[in-house]
């Protein structure tokens, strides 16, 4: 519900009034906010309006799809991306798939036996790499949220360059 609310209603009204281009503009994620933005890409097809060409997903805490007492957040969804290589070949995005190499501790007790982020994100980054997305991936020497302000600024220098 919030996904559609964002790309069929504020994104179109927000870039018409301000002059935005939908297609150069950028949804960033981290941590919980990255597993939304990894949903929002791979979900991305399912909308006529396409209010991002490009997605940050900063260190998804992917194993909080999984629940201590049953319930399931589509865990395998997110494990496959949501099927979207099943709907294309392709995926016409750019993506920044990032993370703390040192972060992987900070959660430790939270896995409770599912992928750490570290492990996420090297699964991800392989599932794209094999179908040749236009990725960086990267990882910056830090733990959970200490590079974020580094990754941002590197991010908007080489997407967002001075003209």
């Amino acid at each position: 519900m919030l996904l559609g609310f964002i790309t069929d209603d504020l994104m179109p009204f927000l870039c018409d009034t301000y002059n935005i281009n939908c297609a150069d503009s950028t949804l960033l994620g981290h941590s919980m906010g990255g597993v939304f933005s990894h949903y929002a890409l791979f979900n991305s097809d399912k909308y006529e309006n396409q209010p991002f060409g490009r997605y940050i997903i900063g260190s998804p805490a992917m194993f909080n799809l999984y629940s201590d007492n049953g319930d399931d957040y589509d865990s395998k969804g997110g494990e496959t991306d949501y099927s979207y290589f099943d709907r294309h070949e392709t995926l016409d995005k750019k993506v920044w798939l990032c993370g703390g190499s040192q972060e992987d501790p900070d959660f430790e007790n939270q896995y409770r036996g599912h992928d750490s982020i570290l492990t996420a994100l090297k699964k991800m980054d392989e599932r794209l790499e094999a179908h040749k997305a236009d990725l960086t991936y990267k990882l910056y020497e830090s733990h959970h949220s200490q590079y974020v302000p580094e990754m941002l600024l590197e991010y908007l220098k080489k997407e967002y360059p001075k003209n």
